[in-house]
């Protein structure tokens, strides 16, 4: 009981599988019942046709076996049947009557003959009913004439054209007949199994390629869906890693930040201590500047006391020669003279002694950075500090020169500085071109933005290292 139950279970569910939706069922009803109704009329009409056929074959049958046969009506089988009819009737029905026997299957097989391995297939029907209906009629024909007084020349073409037409259209309406009673047994049991039961018959036993194509059709369909499947999980996994990569990038960004932070912080506290140191010094100008002015006020009654004592001639040549030294000067907007300050970078050489790295002006944060790493570093020789603008009036950008090893490194950090335009796209080839002819000269060139001397110095001093060990070593060689 165990082992047929599973099997049930299957047949109800390919059966549930296979019960069309109703309103398919309606169409399908539909179209069997179309499907009968034509076969019916193909039915009939082909008996119609052939009847008429028949008619007037056996027609010139009977006379044409009364005349050569010399029959008479008193000639007759078992005193019932004339023997010219029953020649008539057997002759004319031996041909439909064989073709519907044959198309129907009634004996379940076909009316050929095969011979040996060459499988030659022979029909009975084709080649001896059909021609011999044929003969017959075609003699019929002509003996139904033969007593006339002019008889036609084209006679033997009228007949053969006459059999001809009587024995094929005998033979193909049987086969109309046989096919259309065939069509029609088939669409009234496909009828009934789909109102009984709901299924199209056709994909159940018949139509072995609808099978398929549907068997095809559902694989098709799962390897679509385990496609998709495979799909979204690809955009999951890639959608993971890339919410990881722009976890890790806001990681980086936010370490950056807060480095630059740090160094912006540093960098504002030595900028404060510059400051004060500047406002001490311009406190030390201003005190050297009224002390100049009262040494001149004192200079005057000086030197007329000097022209009054001639006998102190060299003396007056000395107060006449003595100056105040001076320092650089600028003038303001406002025009006011300021004395313009000098900046210098306290570096440690790598014998441990100092040196004052005189600067063209104040360090922006990225130069800081770069100089404090150095500092900490002791790697490098000290450079020439000098800033470099493509031309007048733009922001000037950080530039070391290391003039004794032929390698001079641009640090692009003019964004940084407050004095000047932004550089534009000439700018920026007037730079490239000035990269090149420094490389035509025989110099190394190197160009580092801020985002690389902020976020990795290290690297921006290895590289300057090996660009100043590869040209010792090209000097040596």
């Amino acid at each position: 009981m165990t082992d047929e139950q599973p099997g049930g279970q299957d047949f109800e569910h390919d059966y549930q599988n296979l019960v069309e939706n109703p309103q398919y069922r309606e169409q399908l009803q539909e179209w069997y019942e179309k499907e009968k109704k034509l076969r019916l009329i193909i039915f009939f009409t082909s008996v119609f046709f052939l009847f008429l056929s028949s008619f007037g074959q056996f027609g010139l049958l009977d006379y044409s076996f009364k005349e050569r046969l010399d029959l008479t009506a008193r000639d007759k089988i078992f005193a019932v049947v004339e023997i010219k009819t029953l020649l008539g009737l057997l002759v004319t029905a031996a041909l439909p009557i064989t073709t519907l026997i044959d198309d129907l299957g009634i004996f379940d097989k076909k009316l050929k003959i095969s011979r040996g391995c060459i499988q030659i297939k022979f029909s009975p029907i084709i080649w001896l009913l059909l021609p011999g209906d044929m003969l017959l009629t075609f003699q019929a024909v002509l003996v139904a004439n033969q007593d006339a007084k002019n008889p036609d020349n084209f006679l033997v073409i009228i007949a053969f054209n006459l059999a001809a037409i009587f024995s094929t259209s005998a033979f193909y309406l049987s086969k109309a007949i046989a096919s259309a009673a065939r069509k029609y047994m088939l669409a009234r049991k496909n009828l009934q199994i789909i109102k009984v039961y709901g299924i199209n018959p056709i994909p159940l036993y018949k139509d072995a390629e609808q099978i398929k194509l549907i068997e095809e059709n559902q694989a098709v369909r799962e390897e679509a869906e385990n496609t998709r499947e495979r799909l979204a999980e690809e955009i999951q996994n890639h959608q993971q890693r890339l919410e990881a990569q722009q976890q890790d990038f806001e990681n980086q960004r936010q370490d950056f930040g807060i480095q630059f932070k740090s160094l912006e912080e540093d960098y504002t506290k030595k900028l404060q201590e510059r400051e004060s140191e500047t406002q001490k010094y311009k406190n030390y100008i201003d005190s050297l500047n009224q002390l100049r002015t009262n040494f001149n006020k004192v200079k005057k009654p000086i030197t007329d006391l000097m022209n009054k004592v001639k006998e102190l001639s060299g003396i007056d040549e000395s107060i006449k020669e003595l100056t105040f030294p001076k320092l650089p000067t600028t003038s303001t907007s406002n025009g006011k003279t300021v004395e313009i300050p000098k900046y210098y970078w306290r570096w440690q050489n790598s014998d441990r002694s100092w040196k004052d790295l005189q600067l063209p002006s104040e360090l922006s944060p990225v130069a800081y950075s770069l100089f404090n790493f150095m500092e900490q570093q002791q790697e490098l020789p000290p450079p020439t500090v000098r800033n470099y603008a493509p031309r007048e009036g733009l922001k000037k950008c950080l530039l070391l020169d290391f003039d004794i090893y032929s390698v001079i490194v641009f640090c692009r950090d003019e964004e940084y500085r407050k004095d000047g335009a932004t550089w534009d796209t000439q700018a920026q080839l007037d730079l490239k071109s000035l990269l090149t002819n420094y490389q035509n000269r025989g110099y190394s060139t190197l160009e580092f933005t801020p985002q690389e001397i902020m976020s990795n110095p290290s690297t921006v001093l290895e590289q300057i290292k090996n660009a100043i060990d590869s040209k010792n070593e090209w000097e040596s060689n």
